[in-house]
């Protein structure tokens, strides 16, 4: 009998796109689901909308919760799942009708803890090109390796959603409440938790990258939470006492400050927190230059930077 499988989806003001979101996971191939609608408060009609599908489909579960913010949401999930497994959907995005079923081969036949698999990327003011997936390539990795590919940003990346995870790896690992990008300071541990994964790169997730979305938007003050989140994850590696490890998340903080400095000259917002940023670059710049695994556009950053 197939094992169950529980897909946790936080909802909070998406009602243009929840139908869509949840029709993709109630059509999925792989019938053994418990699909948990964590309701975050939201002021729309996303909550009737989640009874609505509760009605008719009896593998639909919905918690009605204050608005916590994503990670609370995820967390409420995670407390009501019974699966097996665990899937996090964003409730903008969507998968194929193959996603959970192709996941949970990929981690029985490579005998593995965590699925990977890389999403396609699409804007909802352009049209959607379609995808052909190329010609199957399967990674396996230990934690160590998988580690290193996430935070050199190379195969995979921080993100939650776009995995399969087995239940016990997810045990006392939560995410942190109140806090922005908080998939930087949670799945590392995951990783940490487990002893294989393995990665496809079959493209079976399909993420909206909407413009007000916290990486699409202008500058809030809020969005340190990058650089801290990272931050956070850089000083507890350091703890493993791993060179290659601390080496790769040194990349990955000096990425986080690359990417919010960016996202503050963008504003032309002469902001306090430059000289932070700066003084974060400037400490681990020559390392990372130097460091043979690091991506040509992070040592072009660092050469831009030069003068700062």
């Amino acid at each position: 009998m197939e094992e169950k499988i529980s897909i946790i989806i936080p909802i909070y003001k998406v009602e243009k796109y929840i139908k869509r979101c949840i029709d993709s996971i109630i059509e999925q191939e792989y019938k053994n689901l418990e699909i948990i609608l964590v309701d975050d408060g939201s002021p729309d009609n996303c909550p009737e909308i989640c009874d609505e599908y509760a009605e008719k489909d009896n593998r639909v579960i919905v918690i009605h919760k204050e608005n916590g913010g994503l990670s609370d949401a995820r967390n409420y999930g995670m407390k009501r799942a019974t699966g097996n497994w665990i899937v996090f959907v964003d409730s903008d995005d969507y998968i194929s009708k193959d996603f959970v079923s192709y996941l949970y081969n990929l981690v029985r036949n490579n005998n593995s803890e965590i699925g990977i698999t890389s999403p396609i990327i699409f804007y909802e003011d352009k049209k959607f090109k379609e995808y052909t997936n190329k010609k199957e390539k399967i990674i396996i990795m230990d934690k160590k390796n998988a580690l290193k590919e996430m935070l050199y940003q190379k195969i995979f990346d921080t993100s939650a959603w776009g995995k399969i995870y087995k239940k016990e790896v997810l045990e006392n690992v939560l995410f942190p409440c109140g806090k922005l990008y908080e998939d930087i300071s949670t799945i590392y541990k995951v990783i940490l938790n487990s002893n294989r994964i393995v990665y496809s790169n079959q493209k079976k997730y399909f993420y909206l990258k909407r413009k007000d979305s916290i990486m699409g938007r202008k500058f809030k003050n809020n969005d340190m939470d990058y650089i801290y989140q990272t931050s956070e994850m850089f000083s507890e590696i350091k703890k493993i006492k791993d060179k290659e490890l601390v080496e790769a998340a040194k990349c990955r903080f000096i990425n986080a400050n690359f990417s919010i400095l960016l996202k503050i000259n963008k504003c032309d917002k002469k902001s306090n927190f430059k000289q932070e940023i700066y003084k974060n670059i400037k400490k681990y710049r020559k390392d990372v230059f130097w460091n043979k695994e690091v991506r040509i556009k992070t040592k072009i950053a660092i050469i831009l930077y030069i003068f700062i």
